[in-house]
């Protein structure tokens, strides 16, 4: 099939039914039935909706979700997948009532945003991606993959459906995404392929392991010892069914050592980067072929440079034409060509991408040296943690001071708090934190798996005003850090007492007694609670 010609994604659907007519597509389609049924509802589109009009799409995942996707373009509108978290008013809002010719998808991004952004993909941008992952990988005719992801996520739009569907590939959807449930749907419907994010692939691949430890390096050492390595991998298959063959990892970064796991219980591992912002894919590979640590070579026809500062920047027809309606925004991003991603990273001599953080991520103590928090997290791995990661939280003199968060797997603060203080010790100098912060729940997580780092940083504020608000009545909302609440709200002594306690309570610390008229404003009361974490060198918050 010759994309090089093709102008819309609709007319890819087309292509799709011309070569594949009466094979399954999705559900219960064939290619023909599926196109039969999208031109029905495009025109029933055209009469409720001028040309060029953003429609948002929110439908549940599913066959009606891929019919509506197809049906939408073809009507000659412009797809707004609705992403989790935002309500659909805001993304209409958003959006506006046109878009510029030549777009097929406005996709918002994620609603931890205060002001969500919105990118603007076109047919070229979108077909130019799927062109180049034909070219890094080959989905064979009658194949079938499972859809777990919701498909308003642009990976699992572009890899686990599009991609797939041009291949002449079956679709079939997963329902609710446990790992135990996706482990029966794959023997089930005999798929072959499946698209994970990180956290997901990982739960999965301990039940393909029978290990749940935390670190898949103990996982990977227990397979590579093994006396029987064979019943491990038999295992596997039992539960992957006969036919599997591979999943495909994207959405956040992954640990290097499930290649290794990967390889030796016998299934296959790709990885890659991308963002949506390029279309979305950037590069792939096996992981179990690849150097550790790697994402891939850039897909073809796609360029990848590293700035001097280490900030990875693409080109390519894949690139997003900017952000629908915000000059400014694409300004930052898009510079001479090239789309500035905000990721550090580096290649190796052979091409190979490697991820290394965020920019925003970075942590700046008073020392002014630059601490990664990618750099400092393997250090405290550990099976009383559930989950973990490391961020900032901002001093009052604006300098940073790393924080490790952690997601307990025991319910047993002195044990928490003594193997925090026995892997702080094991830890390099650079790589010692100040203070472990223990999480009531998970850690927050962007759609696409990355954990929200900054957002954990700014939760002490946030919590404390929630507290106030609910011993007073008052809503703090048009009160600053600085305020003194004690006047503005007239809170007496007793009240304040209520207050303080709660706060006591809540992050379980002892606030000094002869200095409680002293804590009369947000700053004062956050000062306090961080000098007496950082003593104790434990804090407790909730997610």
């Amino acid at each position: 099939m010759n994309l090089h010609n093709l102008k819309t994604l609709s007319e890819l659907l087309h292509c799709c039914a011309d070569a594949y007519r009466l094979q399954p597509a999705v559900g219960d389609w064939t290619y023909t039935e599926l196109e039969a049924h999208v031109c029905t509802r495009a025109h029933e589109l055209r009469v409720e909706y001028p040309v060029g009009t953003p429609v948002v799409l929110d439908r549940p995942a599913g066959p009606e979700w891929v019919l509506e996707f197809f049906a939408i373009l073809e009507a000659g509108l412009v797809v707004a997948p609705l992403l989790p978290g935002l309500p659909r008013d805001r993304v209409e809002t958003l959006i506006g009532a046109s878009a510029p010719a030549g777009t097929a998808l406005l996709l918002c991004t994620s609603a931890a945003r205060e002001r969500p952004l919105v990118v603007r993909l076109t047919h070229a941008n979108l077909l130019a991606d799927l062109v180049a992952l034909r070219g890094a990988r080959q989905v064979e005719p009658g194949e079938t993959i499972a859809s777990v992801l919701p498909p308003a996520h642009l990976f699992e739009l572009m890899c686990g459906i599009l991609g797939p569907m041009l291949c002449g590939a079956y679709i079939v959807h997963q329902g609710v995404p446990t790992p135990d449930r996706i482990l029966r749907r794959l023997r089930a419907t005999q798929a072959q392929r499946v698209l994970l994010v990180p956290a997901l692939f990982e739960m999965v691949a301990r039940l393909l392991a029978d290990d749940r430890s935390e670190s898949p390096r103990e996982i990977a050492a227990r397979l590579r010892c093994s006396p029987d390595p064979e019943r491990a991998a038999v295992h596997a298959r039992e539960l992957l069914g006969p036919r599997f063959k591979s999943f495909v990892v994207g959405g956040a970064a992954l640990h290097p050592a499930w290649a290794e796991v990967a390889e030796r219980l016998g299934f296959g591992l790709e990885v890659g980067y991308g963002l949506s912002e390029a279309g979305p894919v950037v590069s792939m590979g096996d992981a179990t072929r690849l150097p550790p640590g790697s994402c891939g070579r850039a897909l073809p026809g796609i360029e990848v440079a590293i700035d001097p500062r280490g900030e990875i920047l693409v080109r390519g027809p894949n690139v997003m034409a900017g952000y629908h309606r915000d000059r400014d925004a694409t300004a930052v991003v898009l510079r001479n060509g090239w789309l500035h991603t905000g990721d550090r990273g580096r290649l190796d001599s052979s091409g190979h991408l490697f991820i290394e953080g965020r920019f925003k991520d970075a942590i700046v103590p008073s020392t002014g040296e630059t601490i990664w928090p990618e750099e400092i997290e393997e250090h405290y791995e550990s099976d009383l943690f559930a989950d973990h990661c490391v961020g900032a939280r901002t001093e009052r003199g604006g300098n940073d001071v790393a924080v490790l968060f952690v997601v307990p797997a025991v319910a047993d603060p002195d044990a928490l708090a003594a193997e925090f203080r026995r892997l702080r010790r094991a830890a390099p100098d650079r790589g010692r934190v100040k203070e472990m912060c223990i999480l009531d729940g998970p850690l927050p997580r962007d759609p696409g798996g990355d954990v929200r780092r900054r957002a954990l940083a700014s939760n002490r504020e946030r919590e404390l005003r929630r507290l106030i608000e609910e011993a007073t009545g008052e809503s703090l909302a048009p009160y600053s850090i600085d305020d003194d609440l004690m006047a503005e709200l007239c809170i007496d002594s007793l009240a304040a007492l209520r207050v303080l306690a709660l706060v006591e309570q809540h992050f379980r610390i002892r606030l000094p007694d002869d200095r409680l008229g002293d804590f009369r404003s947000l700053r004062r009361l956050l000062d306090e609670i961080d000098a007496i974490v950082a003593a104790g060198s434990i804090s407790c918050a909730s997610a």
